[in-house]
């Protein structure tokens, strides 16, 4: 027999399950005692005017393990230290109004055979959700799952002592108007089926705040088995940056930015940085946006089966790509690539400490109509099929290509290649070593002094070549040089 008040109550007896239903009281309601197992808790037509839910020790369900369905509000937040167990959702806010959250404690657990917290056509959610315990869902299900919901504040975050074990993506943000915040992960969060992602936000029309940003912070570990370990796809605009300073370990791509209108602004930042770990199946990071600002920079190491930096069809990008760490691309694919961009603003830059390892090109530029920036080597490119520096089809290159004096370039064929530029605007072509064989590749190929062991080269490679060419190429040397 179910449990019905009066309320507010801490209860502590036992009984098969927990209504609270056309009512309204101050004042909260705690669970110390045991629920189920029944129907768990269900919160229906009730308003909390004051006070929270709070369960300290043990619900269980046949279906939900917490409801908080259609005109129901509660005033304060809804509380997990003890544990629930849910043959559907651990906790689920389906109509309600919550303005104080979801909080999973650190000694608070959630093992459900759908998703673990859902929050799904709502108005309004404020407070946000935090798991500090251990939560877990069942196959093709999420660990936190938002959906259908016009305004949601206060972020989603996983903290240190949190642990996110989910069938589907760990946490997933999809059909939302306004996610006013971030999601942060500090924790650890897998997702194991197939083709399921870690972090994955979903049509959803504005996420983060113009003026408070937002973003996508991770400090801890995210593993995909066959997806992506961050994936944005087709999300209006996006306020805020995607920083990765702990593990993403992903069956597909490291992180994915695809078909997003705006991503970053001005006053809120924006871009992409990583100074940890990415190994993905698929590229590293991948970036297809109309516009996309911020630029991105890695300090860490991505080890990728494809493209390490892949920006895609983009109509405008400022930032520029930055490179002091090391990127390793396993197969025939790019270190860093660029392929059909408008506009792309900012320097591609390998520093002195940067490693790019690739299988075809270490830096290739593709049909991009105007490049504002210039391509500078400090540090290493090895590519072990084709180009170290290609630029390739563009309408207006207006830097420079230079690999200063400690840069150094291995490639299986030509070390810096210019080719089908219409207008190449910068005041040089510069090297310092190339250790291959030097081989001319056509009557327009750039030349440097002949092949020695030791490489003294030419600071000025090409001192007034004409405005136009179909191609300049700067090949590689055999011999190492000292």
């Amino acid at each position: 027999m179910a449990f019905t008040g009066p309320y507010p109550t801490k209860f502590s007896g036992h009984t098969n399950a927990m209504v609270i239903s056309a009512t309204a009281f101050s004042g909260g309601v705690t669970n110390a005692g045991t629920i189920g197992p029944g129907g768990g808790v269900i919160i229906t037509s009730s308003t909390f005017l004051t006070g929270a839910f709070v369960n300290t020790n043990l619900i269980s369900g046949t279906a939900n393990g917490i409801s908080v369905l259609s005109d129901s509000t509660i005033a304060g937040a809804i509380v997990d230290s003890g544990t629930i167990r849910a043959t559907k959702d651990g906790i689920l806010v389906s109509g309600g109004v919550v303005s104080g959250g979801i909080q999973v404690g650190s000694h608070g657990t959630i093992s459900a055979g759908s998703s673990a917290i859902v929050v799904t056509n709502t108005t309004t959610f404020a407070g946000g959700i935090t798991n500090s315990g251990t939560i877990s869902a069942g196959h093709s299900h999420d660990g936190i799952f938002v959906s259908n919901t016009s305004i949601f504040s206060g972020g989603i975050r996983n903290a240190a002592s949190g642990r996110i074990a989910a069938g589907a993506s760990g946490i997933e943000v999809k059909l939302v108007t306004t996610f006013a915040g971030g999601i942060s992960n500090a924790g650890t969060i897998s997702a194991s089926d197939f083709s399921r992602v870690g972090i994955y936000l979903s049509k959803d029309a504005v996420f983060g705040s113009s003026s408070a940003g937002g973003g996508i912070t991770n400090t801890g570990t995210i593993s995909s088995g066959a997806g992506a370990g961050i994936d944005l796809f087709n999300v209006t605009t996006v306020f805020g940056s995607i920083v990765n300073k702990g593990k993403i370990i992903a069956g597909h791509g490291g992180i994915d930015v695809s078909t997003v209108t705006v991503f970053g602004s001005g006053s809120a930042g924006g871009g992409i940085t990583n100074s940890g770990t990415i190994s993905a199946g698929n590229d590293g990071i991948y970036v297809n946006a109309a516009t996309f600002l911020g630029g991105i920079t890695n300090s860490g190491t991505i080890s990728t089966a494809f493209t390490g930096i892949f920006l895609k069809t983009v109509t405008t990008f400022l930032g520029g790509i930055t490179n002091s760490g090391t990127i390793i691309s396993k197969t025939s694919a790019h270190g860093i690539f660029v392929d059909n961009a408008s506009l792309f603003s900012g320097d591609i830059r390998n520093s002195s400490s940067g490693r790019i390892v690739a299988g075809s090109s270490g830096i290739e530029i593709k049909l991009v109509t105007t490049f504002t920036g210039g391509i500078i080597n400090a540090g290493t490119i090895t590519s072990t099929g084709r180009v170290g520096i290609f630029v390739d089809n563009a309408s207006l290159f207006s830097g420079d290509i230079s690999n200063s004096s400690s840069g150094r370039i291995a490639a299986g064929s030509t070390g810096i290649e210019v080719k089908l530029v219409t207008t190449f605007a910068g005041a040089s072509v510069t090297r310092a070593r190339f250790p291959r064989a030097l081989t001319a590749f056509s009557s327009k190929t750039l030349r440097s002094s002949p092949a020695t062991s030791s490489i003294a080269a030419p600071a000025e490679l090409r001192p007034a070549p004409p405005a136009s060419r179909s191609s300049w190429s700067l090949p590689s040397r055999a011999t190492s040089a000292t």
